[in-house]
C-alpha cells in the first residue's frame, strides 16, 4: 500500500508542474490571426479602391472609342524610338522576424529594402547580419513584370533567374512570384507588402 500511495502522489506533483499555460498560447494565436485578418482586409479594400477609381477615370474614354471607332491615320513620319520613362526615386522596406524556419535556415531576419532610382533599377539591401549577396534589377513602368537574379551567388546558386509582378497601391508594394524556383528568393520578396519608407 504504501509503493502505491508514492506513486499516486509522484506522478500527481509531476502533473502539477506539467500544467501548459493553455489560455495564454490560445489568445497569442486569436491576436495574430486578427492581425492578420485585418491587413487582408485593409490590402484588399485598397485593390477595390483602386480598381474603381480606375474604371471611373478611363472606363468613359473606353467607351467613346468603342462607340466612335476611328479609321488610322497613315503615318507620314518614320517611327520614334521608345521614349525612356522616368521613374520617381523611392524606397520600401520591411522587418523579417526569425520565428520561422526558412528565415533561421538562410539567415534572413532582419530589416530589408527596395530602393529604386530614377532609371528605374531596383536594388535589394539586406540586413548587415546576412552574409548572402543581394542584386539589382531593372524595372520597367510600362509593364508590371520583372526578372531578378538576386541571391543567384548564394542561396538561389545554379538556380534561373526569377519573373515577378509587381503592384503599388499607396504606399505599399506587393510582389507576386510568376516563376521561380528558389524558395528563399520568392519566400522574401513575396512574404507580405513592402511598406514605402
Amino acid at each position: 500500500m504504501r509503493l502505491e500511495r508514492r506513486i499516486r502522489e509522484g506522478a500527481e506533483r509531476n502533473a502539477a508542474v506539467l500544467e501548459p499555460n493553455v489560455e495564454r498560447s490560445f489568445s497569442t494565436v486569436v491576436l495574430q490571426t486578427r492581425r492578420r485578418r485585418r491587413v487582408r482586409l485593409t490590402l484588399s479594400s485598397l485593390v477595390t479602391i483602386s480598381l474603381v477609381a480606375t474604371a471611373i477615370v478611363v472606363g468613359p474614354g473606353i467607351l467613346d472609342g468603342l462607340r466612335n471607332p476611328r479609321t488610322p491615320a497613315v503615318a507620314t513620319q518614320p517611327p520614334q524610338l521608345p521614349v525612356q520613362v522616368a521613374v520617381t526615386p523611392v524606397a520600401f522596406s520591411k522587418t523579417i522576424s526569425r520565428g520561422l524556419a526558412v528565415v533561421r535556415a538562410n539567415g534572413l531576419e532582419g530589416s530589408w529594402s527596395i530602393a529604386i532610382d530614377s532609371h528605374g533599377r531596383m536594388q535589394l539591401l539586406g540586413p548587415a547580419s546576412f552574409a548572402g549577396a543581394t542584386g539589382s534589377w531593372l524595372l520597367d513602368p510600362r509593364t508590371n513584370e520583372f526578372r531578378t537574379t538576386v541571391f543567384s551567388n548564394g542561396l538561389c546558386s545554379g538556380q534561373r533567374a526569377g519573373t515577378y509582378r509587381w503592384t503599388r497601391i499607396s504606399s505599399y508594394l506587393i510582389l507576386d512570384m510568376v516563376r521561380d524556383r528558389c524558395d528563399a528568393r520568392v519566400w522574401l520578396l513575396t512574404s507580405g507588402p513592402w511598406m514605402r519608407s
